[in-house]
């Protein structure tokens, strides 16, 4: 069977399609059926940035539109003065096109002229989205005049938009205490709409730092929170409120069963920066819920969090608690804990030898992480098995028995016993995995020992293994393991290898491409309900054009359904001959709008193109990661079905309709 992940995030339900700027779909017409928008387009594959310059003079104002996107797409930041020419254009569109354009190349020099644009621009929407892409390139003195901005209650978009830029400069690192004091002050406001309030939460979320003085003020804002978004966000906020107010208010969340499950799963993992005591009671009810989603975040708290003085309580659970991946995860609990756990490993062995389910499987494997002394059983799967799901889980498997507390303890009682070195006999598994797995477990455990190496440099010898290990990665598709394996080698052997990416890509089937109408809609049968896609020609068509072959082959058929946590629904996609044997090149297509719930995107890599089948669905409004994600469909019909997604559900067939 192949398969299909779901990542469900414990995030909130919001609109049923993708929101903002960009082109709306269907806006009546395939835009790309006309010939100079192909030729715009196709310099984002040739890099051709002088052929799009030209376009910025155009009288046709669809044409310089497409200029400033594609520049921005290209991250051309030689050519931004000619963008930044565009926001004087007297059309809207043209103005938008420049200043989402230049917050997706990200240079400094443009943040004066988008805080110009923010402030004195007549169009509402064109001010708004230059105060977002001030937030994509600005430096700590551009996120003091956004703090420094106050538009609530009369300019609530603009305010919305202050909150997006204060998301986006965090993500960059850029830090002040005027912006956690800004969020805060729009997350408070009572007259604030209940969606800027949603990214002000988000804020809080992704913050790293102490938030004890501000657990009060997200105490009244969960209270009164109008959104599962809000709630969400401020459950997951509280694992940095170190005080007994934000430890009752995640205890009341996890207990209470009319509390949308996406809230209490990010409150459970919340609570791993408390205190196992505190919690105990809580999770050890929990994981016996009914819900599996719920059920094995609490069973992950025990096997994080757990104490060897419980491995009577965790034995006994991992025979009764409901659901088989709970029950998986318990026995990896006990197996940390436990001093007699012979017999629980050969039973989790017998269990991965017999099921036919490779979720199951995988689960069952990752448990045996927590048994240093299952490292022969796992190293098989590694080395030989297969099957990818397996091959991945046994290696992240034999990783965290690395990483267990008692792993020197236990090598240097091998030692005295007359047995080779732990430390030897795992280095010798990761090398072998280096030397004979596929490029995907090439690339983790090359990455494993170069991590490690402090501890491994008496074991090893010649390291061109390493070097040789680039050899297994196809560009482009490989291209994360391949600067995986170039990291190890800087690592290990001091050599900074340059990496030359494809030099061409694949152009896009512009005759396929044509034929696709606006408002193509692709049918997703699921065993829990179907799901209806409408997909977004005109934002992103290679994205379209690629997934709908995908569709046309049957790529999606069969297909096994995971649920993740927290905050959307990928899809690793097929396990067939297919995957293994094309080379996609999908260019950045990013897409300027509001990411919201419902929005189906593709992941970019470091460079925001696209090397692989990857995509996910949004279940939250996703401020952070608007405008570098590929956003190629929206959910039109279904939502509630990804919501009831377990793991073990299945993908019948995707046809288009």
């Amino acid at each position: 069977m192949k398969r299909l992940k779901i990542c469900i995030v414990a995030l909130p339900i919001l609109l049923a399609s993708c929101g903002g700027g960009g082109e709306s779909q269907p806006s009546g017409a395939n835009i790309y059926r006309d010939a100079t928008l192909q030729r715009i387009y196709n310099c984002r594959f040739t890099g051709s940035s002088s052929d799009v310059v030209k376009y910025i003079g155009s009288e046709l104002p669809e044409y310089r539109k497409a200029a400033a996107y594609t520049i921005g797409a290209m991250r051309d930041s030689l050519n931004i003065m000619g963008v930044i020419s565009l926001l004087n254009d007297e059309d809207s569109g043209v103005r938008l096109a420049a200043v989402n354009a230049l917050g997706h190349v990200g240079h400094r020099a443009a943040a004066a002229h988008l805080q110009l644009v923010s402030a004195s621009d007549k169009d509402d929407g064109v001010r708004q989205a230059a105060l977002v892409a001030l937030g994509q390139c600005g430096t700590a003195d551009d996120l003091n005049y956004i703090c420094s901005q106050n538009y609530m209650p009369q300019h609530p978009q603009m305010a919305m938009a202050q909150a997006e830029a204060l998301c986006m400069m965090q993500r960059r690192g850029v830090q002040l205490p005027q912006a956690l004091a800004k969020a805060a002050e729009i997350l408070a406001d009572k007259k604030a709409d209940a969606h800027i309030k949603s990214v002000a939460a988000e804020f809080f979320a992704q913050y790293t730092g102490d938030l004890a003085p501000y657990t009060d003020m997200l105490a009244t804002a969960y209270k009164y929170a109008e959104l599962v978004s809000v709630q969400t966000a401020i459950a997951r906020a509280l694992r940095n409120c170190n005080t007994e107010r934000a430890q009752y208010l995640l205890q009341r969340i996890i207990t209470q069963d009319t509390c949308d499950y996406r809230v209490r799963i990010a409150a459970i993992e919340s609570c791993a920066a408390f205190r196992y005591r505190d919690f105990k009671e809580d999770m050890v009810k929990l994981a016996f819920d009914t819900d599996d989603r719920i059920a094995s975040k609490a069973a992950e708290f025990i096997l994080n969090k757990g104490v060897k003085a419980d491995t009577l309580l965790y034995r006994d659970m991992a025979d009764k608690v409901p659901c088989w991946k709970s029950r998986a995860i318990m026995r990896g609990a006990v197996l940390k804990y436990s001093k007699d756990i012979k017999a629980l490993t050969e039973a989790i062995v017998e269990g991965i030898g017999v099921t036919n389910n490779i979720i199951e499987r995988e689960a069952l494997t990752l448990a045996l992480g927590s048994s240093i002394q299952s490292f022969r059983f796992v190293e098989w799967d590694i080395l030989y098995s297969e099957n990818r799901v397996t091959r991945m889980s046994a290696l992240r498997a034999l990783i965290a028995m690395f990483e267990q507390p008692e792993f020197d303890a236990e090598s240097r009682k091998r030692v005295k016993e007359g047995n080779a070195s732990l430390y030897k006999e795992f280095y010798e598994i990761f090398r072998k995995t280096v030397v004979r797995g596929t490029a995907e477990t090439a690339a983790l455990a090359a990455y494993t020992i170069a991590q490690n190496y402090d501890k491994f440099y008496l074991f090893v010898g010649n390291t061109y293994f390493l070097n040789q290990a680039l050899d297994k990665c196809s560009l482009p598709e490989d291209e994360k393991y391949y600067r995986m394996i170039l990291s190890a080698i800087k690592t290990v052997n001091g050599q900074d290898i340059e990496y030359n990416g494809p030099s061409t890509a694949v152009m896009p089937d512009w005759d396929y491409i044509k034929r696709i109408e606006p408002d193509q809609r692709v049918k997703i049968k699921t065993s829990r309900g179907d799901i209806v896609l409408q997909l977004r020609v005109n934002n992103a068509p290679v994205a379209v054009q690629y997934f709908l072959k995908l569709v046309d082959c049957g790529y999606f058929n069969n297909t096994t359904l995971y649920f993740r946590s927290p905050g959307t629904v990928a899809n690793d996609g097929s396990l067939s001959e297919f995957e293994q044997t094309r080379e996609v090149v999908i260019p950045c297509e990013p897409f300027y709008g509001s990411v919201t719930e419902g929005c189906v995107a593709l992941a970019p890599n470091t460079d925001m193109n696209v090397y692989s089948n990857k995509w996910y669905v949004s279940l939250m409004p996703d401020a952070s990661t608007s405008y570098v994600s590929t956003v190629f469909a929206s959910v039109i019909e279904g939502i509630d079905n990804l919501h009831n997604i377990q793991d073990g559900d299945v993908v019948i067939m995707a046809e288009k309709l």
